[in-house]
């Protein structure tokens, strides 16, 4: 059996300060443009490159990767995130497989429950999502899977493709540790950080799983400027999380309510009418300004909010953010492009002064 603590074992061991960086891209590159960025990103100590879904948004995600794997060469790979009801999970599953297949191995599948930014439509449902997670799992490594009464299997996949779920609820983490790869997870204080790794570490206890085989990637936004006033517009235009709790906030009588609303109450004793000010934050939001400079959340967005999902400011601001994640457990931590100016400068800027710091 495993012991509870793992996913934060590291830091007793020395090693808490070693962090590995990714980076979110596609809500406004180009098809001809995104793979010159993605080289750049992998050649400035990136280890792992997601591409945003959107339809009505963003280019296609499953071209734009391909673009992505035919430029790089060590980096991973993957959707951030797509959903088994805008696509049926076979295409899905065949879909990643090829671009593994393509990247020569470094494709893994970013899957989450789906939502509103880019698609107009609600989440699947729990269990449904859970049913096309488990039909997945083994459909992508060649085996037969069962999805909606029918059995299924792939004549030709038999390299194993990784699954990375976004979940940002208790029962999405808890779910995420029982069968995932990996966990694409939004930001947050460490407190709320904190939380989340240990739902991940309960879902894989439960299945008598090592939690620490499972990659958790945390999206937090970094922007280093010469004062947090200088990076404020960039930074509050995408606040990776605040649809989160907003969620948490609204969630109906679950079994997890009590729990939710115990994590509610530490945030606000941390900092006092917060938790309503990112409900504000978040039904201010509009399909069309979503990812985008000054959009209306950003207007009313102030920079405790950015301070509590983003780490902007000074070289030195950024690292103390990032360092403080760390101390909870944090081990990769996937900043994105989506409000960024001046892309290729801030992948230097992160590359030169930031990753180096976090290396073994």
């Amino acid at each position: 059996m495993y012991a509870s603590g793992i996913l934060t074992r590291e830091l007793l061991q020395g090693t808490a300060m070693h962090i590995r960086f990714g980076m979110g891209m596609g809500r406004t590159e180009t098809a001809s443009e995104i793979g010159e960025l993605a080289r750049m990103t992998e050649n400035n100590g990136f280890e792992y490159i997601t591409v945003v879904d959107e339809p009505f948004l963003a280019r296609d995600v499953f071209t734009l990767l391909a673009v992505v794997a035919l430029n790089t060469e060590r980096v991973s790979i993957g959707h951030g995130v797509v959903d088994p009801l805008t696509y049926f999970p076979t295409a899905l599953g065949n879909a990643a497989a090829t671009l593994h297949e393509l990247s020569g191995g470094r494709a893994f599948l970013g899957l989450g429950a789906g939502g509103p930014a880019g698609k107009y439509m609600e989440p699947l449902p729990s269990k449904r999502f859970e049913e096309a997670v488990l039909f997945l799992k083994k459909f992508m490594r060649g085996g037969v899977g069962e999805y909606r009464g029918h059995k299924i299997h792939s004549e030709w996949i038999k390299d194993p493709v990784p699954i990375h779920l976004a979940a940002d609820g208790p029962r999405a983490l808890k779910l995420a540790g029982r069968v995932a790869d990996g966990v694409i997870t939004m930001g947050g204080s460490p407190t709320l950080l904190k939380w989340k790794l240990d739902l991940i570490e309960q879902g894989a206890l439960e299945v008598d799983r090592d939690p620490s085989e499972i990659e958790v990637w945390v999206r937090s936004i970094l922007i280093i400027a010469d004062s947090k006033k200088d990076a404020f517009r960039e930074g509050a235009a995408f606040l990776p999380g605040v649809g989160a709790v907003a969620r948490y906030i609204t969630l109906p009588q679950t079994a997890y309510r009590e729990q939710i609303d115990r994590m509610l109450a530490v945030l606000d004793s941390e900092s006092p009418g917060i938790v309503d000010e990112m409900l504000k934050i978040h039904e201010a939001a509009e399909h069309y300004s979503f990812e985008q400079l000054d959009n209306p959340p950003s207007k009313i967005t102030s920079q405790r909010v950015v301070d509590f999902f983003n780490q902007t400011g000074t070289e030195e601001e950024v690292y103390e953010g990032v360092a403080r994640l760390a101390e909870v457990g944090v081990k990769r931590l996937a900043t994105a492009n989506y409000t960024i100016i001046d892309k290729k400068a801030q992948i230097e800027e992160i590359g030169k002064r930031i990753i180096p710091r976090f290396a073994e």
